[in-house]
């Protein structure tokens, strides 16, 4: 029996983390630029603040949004310059109080003054705390190093430990509380301190990968919410290596599947809140394969089924299933009851029909987007269209992404075999199983953030997690089935009575026999 331990409850999903290797090269280190916050005092649905100086093309912006609202999330932040922001840590939620922190990598450069962010709550919130900040010397394709999220009530607050992967990163911390906050961490550096809510970001740059924490003093006993993110530090240009003798560019191999985006990709705009609608993704592949599975990023409150679609050129409808066990939002896939066939090179639309609460990104197609032998089309692509039911869809709107996906398996359609002479069906060995258990949390004062239930989530690698159970308020679950001689990972998250999922726990694997 192995023993998986939630780490926090009634809090909403966080972004994945991408571990990438890099080739040796000296890091530049990260430096502070600039930064500056908005503290309306009066209940607000839309706050903006502006970059007061010009901005330097391939640095880092950071944008904390603190509000006291739980039943509150955010819509999007977006700035005038279109750069896209993601999820780092977060939304964290204790009592009213809740938090986030995104992060744009790789921005345009922006003259003084010209830049002002923009972030959209879905509903009216009282005292939005927004706080923006701007570092050089950070890593241009992926920044993200690691988070780590904490809430709790008192006089005193820690977040931590994060566990660094880099040689040097810039670690971000900011908090929201009810109270005020009177310290700053050890070996950090304040860079805002907002008034009059008392909120703070602070910053550090270390040099070792390790375990790093953030501790505050708050002027009084109170609910408070402390996260902090790890950027990585970017690397210098190396020394150029010869160009190497170009290769045949390798054909895709059956049995590997292709997606555009993976569990990690956040959308930009978390809840747009519209009309039902049909949304979608025009594509292609450059080689046969089938169709195994959409996917499609669930906004909160979209519902529990969804309809998914797959369309040929001419709109007709080829593929079409419905989902089940859906999660209350993030990254949904559908399994289609029969594979269906693509041919390479003819154009494809997948798409899924939304109550009208929806994942989005403006201005995310301006180039082909390609994974494997998949692509997208230059244009038109993010299309939709407004009904009650799944109708091709075929409007577009400044390039959006609806976060829609496929899972594609390349391999043409297999020649016929004869028919082979039926054999004895053998006698099949009993499957393997595990069963897991976990610890209860333990009620709280505030109902909004006590457990009604625990979902078990697995899959075959490690972070990436394709099957789900509800197991209710049961601690313990039973998986059989389980294919011998492969390795499984698990993790449970508890939610609340609105849904509302917490981080996941530690992960455990198991080894069929």
């Amino acid at each position: 029996m192995y023993t998986v331990v939630p780490r926090a409850k009634g809090l909403p999903f966080l972004a994945g983390l991408t571990i990438v290797l890099f080739a040796k090269s000296t890091l530049a280190a990260p430096t502070y630029v600039q930064g500056t916050y908005s503290v309306p005092q009066t209940p607000q649905e839309t706050v903006t603040v502006q970059y007061t100086e010009a901005q330097a093309a391939g640095d880092l912006n950071v944008v904390t949004v603190g509000w006291n609202d739980s039943n509150a999330v955010v819509s999007s932040v977006t700035d005038s310059n279109k750069n896209f922001y993601q999820l780092a840590v977060g939304p964290t939620v204790t009592g009213t109080i809740s938090q986030a922190i995104y992060y744009a990598k790789n921005i345009a450069g922006a003259a003084a003054g010209t830049n002002v962010v923009t972030v959209t709550l879905n509903k009216s919130s009282s005292y939005p705390d927004i706080r923006i900040l701007e570092y050089t010397g950070i890593d241009t394709v992926s920044p993200l190093d690691g988070f780590v999220t904490a809430s709790g009530s008192g006089a005193t607050s820690n977040c931590g430990p994060l566990q660094t992967t880099n040689s040097m990163d810039l670690l971000v911390a900011a908090n929201t509380v009810a109270t005020s906050t009177t310290s700053t961490s050890s070996g950090f550096t304040q860079r805002m301190l907002t008034q009059p809510d008392g909120d703070i970001v602070e910053d550090r740059v270390v040099t070792v990968a390790g375990s790093y924490s953030a501790g505050l003093t708050l002027s009084g006993a109170g609910n408070w919410v402390l996260q902090m993110a790890a950027f990585k530090a970017a690397a210098t240009q190396p020394t150029p290596a010869p160009t190497p003798t170009p290769v045949p560019t390798p054909t895709p191999v059956p049995g590997t599947t292709y997606s555009f985006f993976t569990p990690s990709s956040i959308p930009g705009q978390l809840a747009v809140q519209d009309h039902p609608v049909e949304l979608g993704l025009n594509f292609q592949t450059s080689a046969a394969g089938q169709i195994t599975a959409i996917r499609f990023y669930k906004a909160s409150g979209d519902g529990t089924s969804h309809t998914v679609n797959l369309w040929d050129v001419s709109g007709r409808l080829i593929a079409t299933s419905t989902s089940s066990n859906e999660t209350a939002y993030g990254w949904q896939q559908v399994n289609l009851v029969t594979p269906l066939q693509l041919s390479a090179n003819v154009n494809y639309t997948v798409s899924y029909h939304s109550n009208g609460i929806y994942a989005e990104t403006d201005g995310y197609f301006t180039k082909v987007i390609t994974s494997g032998p998949l692509s997208t089309l230059a244009s038109p692509n993010g299309v939709y269209a407004y009904g009650t039911t799944s109708v091709y869809p075929t409007s577009t709107y400044l390039t959006s992404n609806y976060w829609v996906d496929v899972v594609f398996s390349p391999g043409g359609n297999p020649a016929p075999t004869p028919t082979p002479t039926p054999t004895p069906t053998p006698t099949p060995a009993p499957a393997a199983s595990v069963t897991l258990a976990w610890n209860a949390d333990s009620p709280t004062t505030d109902p909004a953030t006590n457990v009604t239930g625990y979902r078990l989530y697995y899959g075959f690698s490690s972070g990436n997690y394709s099957q789900v159970i509800d197991v209710g308020n049961n601690t313990t679950a039973t998986v059989s089935n389980l294919k011998s001689g492969s390795t499984y990972y698990f993790v449970t998250k508890a939610y609340n009575a609105s849904g509302v999922e917490s981080p996941p726990s530690n992960e455990v694997s198991f080894t069929a026999p």
